[in-house]
C-alpha cells in the first residue's frame, strides 16, 4: 500500500522557487507565455504585382474605363496588338504596345496606370520607341498614360497658305483644316463675300466672314464651283472687293451654302 504525503503549503511554494530556478518548472506555471514567433509577412503578398491588363483599353469592364486603371504588361503583351495614335491613343489599341510607345515602360514590362479621355478628329500614327502606331481618322473615345501625356488631341491643322489656290488638289470639294497666324489675317486679298474667288487670301477672307479674329485660329475651307460674280463688302475690319467671273470659289464651312450670291 503506498502512501501519499501531502506536504505543507510554504514547502511547497519552496520547492517550486527552487524548480523553477533550475528550470525545471514549464515557463507556463510562472505566467502567460510571450508570444514572440509571429509569422513575417508573406512575401509574395510584399511583392503583389497588379493584374495583367487587357489586350486593348476597350476589353476593359465599363466601370474601369471610367477611371485610371492600373495594370501589369508581362514583355510578351509589349509585342502584341495594334496602336493608334501618338501619346493619345483609341481605346482599341493595345495598352500594353502604347505604354511602350509612350516611353512609360520598356519593351521588358511593368506596371501601368492608363485613363481614359474623349474622342478626337485623328490620330497620327508616329514611330517611337520601337514600336509603330498607325493613323486613324475619327473614333469616338481615347485613352492616355498620365505619366507621359496629358490626353489631348493632336493638333494636325498646318498653316494656310496664301491663297486658297495654293492648297494641295484646291479643285477638290473636301474640306480642309489649316491653321491662320495673326500676322495672316492681315495679308492678302479678298474679293467676294462669303463666296471667294480662289486666289483670295484664305486668312484675310476667314476674319470677313466671321470665322475667326484677327488673333489667328484654325478654319476649315472647301472647294466651290466658280460664280458670274463676287460682291464686296466690308466687314470685321477687313475690306473685300467686287470682282466678275472666276472659274472657281470657296466658303468656310458653318458660313453659307456655298452657293453664289446674286
Amino acid at each position: 500500500m503506498s502512501i501519499r504525503i501531502k506536504a505543507p503549503a510554504a514547502q511547497k511554494a519552496s520547492i517550486a522557487a527552487t524548480l523553477v530556478l533550475f528550470g525545471a518548472l514549464p515557463l507556463a506555471a510562472c505566467g502567460k507565455k510571450a508570444d514572440s514567433t509571429q509569422a513575417p509577412p508573406s512575401a509574395s503578398a510584399a511583392t503583389a504585382q497588379p493584374e495583367p491588363c487587357p489586350e486593348k483599353f476597350a476589353l476593359l469592364p465599363e466601370p474601369a474605363r471610367a477611371a485610371d486603371r492600373t495594370c501589369s504588361c508581362s514583355a510578351d503583351a509589349t509585342k502584341k496588338g495594334t496602336v493608334w495614335g501618338d501619346g493619345t491613343y483609341t481605346q482599341d489599341s493595345s495598352i500594353c504596345a502604347a505604354a511602350v510607345h509612350a516611353g512609360v515602360i520598356p519593351a521588358t514590362g511593368g506596371a501601368v496606370t492608363a485613363r481614359p479621355s474623349p474622342g478626337c478628329g485623328a490620330y497620327p500614327g508616329v514611330p517611337r520607341n520601337g514600336v509603330t502606331s498607325a493613323s486613324w481618322n475619327r473614333w469616338p473615345a481615347s485613352f492616355y498614360f498620365p505619366a507621359k501625356g496629358d490626353g489631348k488631341c493632336a493638333d494636325l491643322s498646318e498653316a494656310c497658305p496664301a491663297a486658297f489656290k495654293d492648297l494641295p488638289d484646291a479643285d477638290k470639294p473636301i474640306a480642309r483644316t489649316c491653321r491662320c497666324s495673326p500676322e495672316a489675317t492681315s495679308a492678302g486679298t479678298v474679293w467676294g463675300t462669303d463666296m471667294y474667288t480662289r486666289d483670295s487670301s484664305i486668312c484675310s477672307a476667314a476674319v470677313h466672314a466671321g470665322v475667326i479674329g484677327h488673333a489667328g485660329g484654325e478654319v476649315k475651307v472647301q472647294a466651290a464651283p466658280g460664280c458670274p460674280s463676287y460682291k464686296g463688302s466690308e466687314r470685321n475690319g477687313v475690306r473685300s472687293a467686287p470682282w466678275q467671273k472666276w472659274p472657281g470659289s470657296f466658303f468656310f464651312a458653318g458660313q453659307g451654302a456655298g452657293k453664289c450670291v446674286p
